[in-house]
């Protein structure tokens, strides 16, 4: 997947949380998450650091934290796999 590729999935993604009205927040790596809002707060927060990670040239990273991403979104029944699967290829 080319950094262009990833920077219209991570727009697509952020549209998203923006219009779900969640707050970013960076959850504490240490604890279990406990609510549905945390989980998204947290991918959402992702977003941003992903997008510096792409101009370090950071690629594993990149996409090791783009999957954790959209396995939360699947997992809070955001998006489908098969819809996932389309967004990270969309021209």
């Amino acid at each position: 997947m080319t950094p262009e590729k990833i920077r219209k999935a991570i727009e697509i993604y952020r549209f998203q949380f923006e219009e779900a009205g969640v707050n970013k927040i960076d959850y504490p790596h240490e604890e279990i998450v406990h609510s549905l809002s945390n989980v998204l707060g947290h991918c959402y927060s992702m977003l941003d650091h992903t997008l510096g990670f792409i101009e370090e040239g950071r690629t594993e990273e990149v996409l090791r934290w783009l999957c954790f991403i959209e396995g939360c979104l699947w997992a809070s029944k955001i998006y489908p796999l098969e819809d996932l699967k389309i967004i990270d290829v969309r021209s």
